[in-house]
């Protein structure tokens, strides 16, 4: 399931209520890392790189204005702030391409991130398996699209391939990066996993600067195309291992909560108003 109701926990909550186990992420994991706005907001507070974005609601961009043309510095990139797959995803280099695109991207969302356009970039992909106590990352993918960003077109209708999805977009495998880049983008793919408390499989999508060799967090993908199982197989992973992996930590994942304790037997409305003041031990 990809998108909304499917990837924005709306589904992960439904399965909570019936005691459902499922493999992946849970409802508020899935509800941030649907959300591009949250998920650059929680990124930042724990001193994770994120490309300089500004935000605001679609119907605050007509009162403000010019409030907002002053802290943009063009080219930017125009997103909605609650799809994937390129979805709504616009560049531009003028005001009257950014009006344009901020009214193309409402259509999705009335929430619009602007970001800086880096360029030249290098489109980076990592996939991470695992849960908040063990987790484990796969080999890097390099995306090749055919202009400034990786568009939905490049992602589910690369030329040339008639086996349309994601598995038929142009990639590298492995990435063609530095071996201690390499290694700084798997340790920020696991920390970015784990502070979002994802478990499951996801696929975190990164940003280099290639003009001042920065790497940045761009997104992450709680159900990521084709459960990034080529990612795993060139990682030497079966698709079969991996499903087995998925559905034992989602089933732990069930045992753990159901050992949560969700409700009290004790009735607060029935103990006497004096007891419940602050300080009284008994």
């Amino acid at each position: 399931m990809h998108g909304t109701y499917g990837e924005d926990g709306t589904i992960q909550g439904f399965f909570d209520l019936k005691g459902i186990s499922y493999v992946g992420s849970d409802l508020l994991s899935s509800a941030v890392g649907m959300d591009k706005i949250i998920s650059k907001m929680i990124l930042k507070s724990n001193e994770i790189p994120v490309v300089d974005f500004i935000w605001f609601y679609e119907k605050e961009w007509y009162k403000n204005k010019d409030n907002f043309i002053k802290k943009i510095n063009f080219p930017v990139i125009i997103k909605p702030a609650n799809l994937g797959s390129s979805i709504g995803i616009s560049k531009a280099k003028n005001l009257s391409e950014l009006t344009e695109a901020i009214e193309f991207a409402g259509n999705f969302s009335n929430k619009i991130l602007i970001e800086k356009m880096i360029y030249p970039l290098k489109e980076i992909n990592c996939s991470v398996l695992g849960d908040s106590e063990k987790s484990f990352t796969s080999v890097l993918e390099e995306p090749i699209s055919s202009g400034d960003i990786l568009s939905y077109e490049d992602k589910y209708f690369s030329k040339g391939n008639n086996n349309k999805g994601i598995t038929s977009t142009k990639r590298k495998i492995p990435a063609d990066i530095p071996k201690e880049m390499e290694n700084k983008i798997k340790n920020l793919a696991k920390k970015t996993f784990k502070i979002f408390g994802n478990s499951g499989v996801v696929r975190i999508d990164f940003i280099i600067d290639k003009k001042e060799n920065e790497v940045f967090v761009n997104e992450i993908n709680t159900i990521p195309g084709s459960l990034s199982f080529y990612l795993w197989e060139a990682t030497n992973k079966k698709f079969s291992e991996l499903l087995n992996n998925l559905i034992e930590i989602a089933l732990k994942k069930q045992r753990e909560k159901e050992n949560l304790k969700i409700s009290y037997k004790k009735n607060i409305f029935n103990l006497d108003p004096k007891s419940l003041k602050m300080g009284n031990k008994n």
